[in-house]
């Protein structure tokens, strides 16, 4: 299974405000244009964190109940988003350790390619992606 880390999912109530606490800082430099996920009820945006890793802010629309909850109760870093070469077989490999898959996606983030989130037997959630 070759993963290659690419980004930390943090959850902000306002895509605006998140990135302005980041005004002048390394991290703004260079960040992503906002892009809805529409299957995702979300507007994403990347930051650099360097070494081709990223920070993504992560706005869930108003009808987003799972992700708001999470916001409510204080959550703010929640998932680990990894490239994948094969993305079945990094999915079958986390299964047969334990994780459960929650969702698989096509994510206008990336150019429509296949996602898929999974939930570990420690309820930690990765995000795989399909590479290019």
């Amino acid at each position: 299974m070759e993963l290659t880390l690419h980004h930390i999912g943090c959850l902000v109530e306002d895509m605006a405000a998140a990135l302005e606490t980041y005004a002048g800082t390394p991290l703004a430099t260079g960040a992503s244009a906002p892009v809805a996920v529409s299957s995702q009820k979300v507007r994403v945006c990347f930051l650099p964190a360097g070494n081709g890793t990223f920070i993504e802010f992560v706005e869930p629309e108003p009808d987003n109940a799972f992700l708001l909850r999470m916001l409510r109760r204080g959550t703010s870093y929640y998932h680990v988003g990894y490239m994948c070469a094969d993305l079945d077989k990094s999915v079958q490999a986390l299964v047969t350790a334990g994780a459960h898959e929650l969702t698989r996606f096509q994510s206008e983030a990336f150019g429509g390619r296949y996602c898929v989130f999974l939930i570990t037997a420690q309820q930690q959630m990765i995000e795989l992606i399909e590479a290019a």
